[in-house]
């Protein structure tokens, strides 16, 4: 949530235009059409799921999980128009098992590539923690069939689940992890693009090979991704981080980092990756994956630098905080966060209570 709300305000925004309106890095919420503090349909949808899985006991049904989203949307949380679509013909004609099987492709033919599957999926990924990858990825599909059933946007939910089940059974390590510098990139593929040369300034390496398992846990379950875009993001991620550089610590600031060769070369990367507006389920997975291994060490600079990625910033910092949340967990949520997320109806306080909930669940079997 608190990723979500702190990306809402500068949707659709170039890297260049944030660094110069937040030269001290963008790291507190902005005033909105929604309100201060309020979060999108990215948390929205997130928390229907969530409502989803902990009124079955933990198991997610695609019926269900259509019933969720349609009872909890509100439009002004910013829904897109295929989504609306979808809801609203939910809400008004009912979500029966024919009408959920068939409508997540009536709008567009073969379905959704879109990257609102790996938005909400992350209370799945809790639940499913210890469940064998395959189970996971039958119920990823499950919580994506009335609105995103492309393969593209079943992997892109799919990693993203995967990750935060692995992330909520570790530790987070130590030091701050890093990519190579353009120069780097380049060298290894053409990667980098023309940003400036050297390597980044930090406290050492350490978290790489923490940051790397991860990926490593997630290319070994490669055979259940239908997509090779999806699976060669993840092996262009690992390249990067195996040959890395140290790039920002905690303790330097934003303002410092920002026109830095280390932030030339995350961005190097997240271009690599993906397109500018990572409207795509493979590509905003994969730069919220680069933001999370990038800042292992430092949640909140994962999602400060998710984004300042640019273009769909409330969602790649929606992922970024599920990831860094599962790893992390909260204490580290600055107060200023916290305190001005909003605290009505599904509002935080009840969230945190339905998240308690859902962390008791722990689904292994289809």
């Amino acid at each position: 949530m608190c990723g979500d709300v702190l990306g809402a305000a500068v949707e659709g925004w170039e890297p260049q235009r944030l660094a110069v309106a937040f030269p001290q890095g963008l790291s507190r919420f902005q005033q909105t059409d929604r309100g201060f503090g309020c979060y999108t349909d990215d948390s929205q949808m997130a928390i229907a799921l969530a409502r989803c899985l902990v009124d079955s006991g933990g198991r997610c049904y695609a019926v269900a999980a259509a019933r969720a989203y349609a009872t909890e949307f509100e439009l002004h949380r910013g829904y897109g128009g295929t989504a609306y679509k979808v809801l609203q013909e939910l809400r008004r004609e009912g979500a029966d098992p024919e009408r959920v099987a068939t409508i997540g492709s009536k709008h567009i033919p073969g379905g959704s590539f879109g990257n609102g599957g790996a938005m909400r999926i992350a209370p799945l990924g809790l639940v499913y923690r210890h469940a064998p990858p395959s189970v996971v990825r039958e119920a990823v599909a499950e919580a994506l069939r009335c609105t995103h059933v492309h393969p593209t946007a079943v992997d892109g939910a799919l990693v993203v689940a995967l990750a935060v089940g692995y992330l909520s059974t570790r530790q987070p390590g130590p030091g701050p992890v890093a990519v190579p510098a353009p120069s780097d990139l380049e060298a290894a593929g053409g990667l980098g693009g023309n940003a400036a040369q050297g390597s980044g300034q930090g406290q050492g390496g350490e978290g790489v090979a923490t940051a790397a398992g991860l990926l490593e846990h997630l290319l070994a379950h490669a055979e259940l991704l239908q997509t090779p875009g999806m699976r060669a993001k993840l092996e262009t991620l690992r390249q990067a981080l195996s040959s890395a550089t140290t790039l920002k610590a905690a303790s330097q600031p934003w303002s410092a980092y920002l026109p830095s060769p280390g932030w030339a070369a995350e961005m190097a990367l997240h271009n690599a990756l993906a397109e500018p507006f990572q409207i795509r389920a493979d590509d905003a997975a994969a730069v919220a994956l680069q933001a999370l291994c990038c800042h292992w060490a430092c949640p909140e600079d994962a999602i400060v630098a998710a984004v300042h990625f640019g273009g769909d910033t409330d969602t790649i910092a929606a992922i970024t905080g599920a990831m860094a949340g599962a790893l992390h967990g909260t204490r580290w949520l600055p107060q200023a966060w916290v305190s001005n997320l909003e605290n009505g109806k599904a509002g935080r306080d009840e969230v945190l209570q339905l998240a308690a909930k859902l962390a008791e669940l722990d689904t292994t079997t289809a």
